[in-house]
């Protein structure tokens, strides 16, 4: 899901920033701003991949199961490389032009 953002660092380093603030203070400081951008860009992510895609014409949510509750972003990947249209309108963007 998040192919673009590398956040293999973030984390640990953020734990050696805050472990070390036990010896200097102003790290524990230093320590709270990656892990919060961290936080922040999970949220982000989660709501712009959940929230924002819909069907242009009915508004059909595809990330939805049919409980209402999310489905999980490996078992979307391979719905949206099937998909070519919208499941509950067959709403079908129209192909680009060819030059």
């Amino acid at each position: 899901m998040e192919k673009g953002f590398n956040a293999a660092y973030t984390l640990p380093v953020t734990i050696i920033l805050f472990i070390a603030g036990s010896y200097w203070p102003i790290l524990l400081i230093i320590s709270a701003i990656p892990f919060l951008l961290y936080v922040s860009g999970l949220c982000a992510s989660y709501f712009l991949f959940y929230h924002t895609i819909k069907c242009p014409e009915c508004g059909h949510n595809p990330t939805r199961r049919k409980d209402g509750k999310v489905a999980s972003p490996r078992y979307l990947e391979g719905k949206f490389k099937k998909m070519t249209e919208c499941p509950e309108c067959a709403y079908s963007p129209p192909h680009a032009p060819s030059p």
